[in-house]
């Protein structure tokens, strides 16, 4: 059972991380940075940094928590944050499909300069 629960947890960081790095990258350029290495590293190195900030975080966190709370409340409260975070995420691309506007327009409205 565990192997089957490692799997699981295996494909879907896959399915959620890849996906962040290339939406950064595109956003980025339709917001007008260059297509290049240099923009290609800042945003790397943006989000490698956000990321590791989360490994740091996350245990911290997730510690102070089930010493407070029990870890089947913990559990559950992250089952459902993920959810509601997966609810907000198809009614964003449902809604952007319908929109003529761009993915960039609705999520960053103001030029960066």
């Amino acid at each position: 059972m565990k192997a089957v629960a490692l799997i699981v947890f295996g494909l879907s960081s896959a399915l959620a991380l890849l996906p962040t790095f290339k939406s950064m990258l595109d956003y980025a350029i339709a917001d007008g940075f260059r297509d290049n290495e240099s923009t290609s590293g800042i945003i790397s190195g943006l989000w490698t940094s956000v990321y590791s900030l989360g490994e740091i975080i996350g245990p911290i966190g997730g510690a102070a928590l089930d010493e407070n709370f029990g870890f089947s409340i913990c559990s559950t409260v992250v089952a459902g944050l993920h959810l509601l975070m997966g609810v907000v995420l198809f009614i964003f691309f449902a809604n952007s499909r319908k929109s003529p506007k761009k993915y960039h327009e609705m999520l960053l409205p103001m030029k960066v300069t």
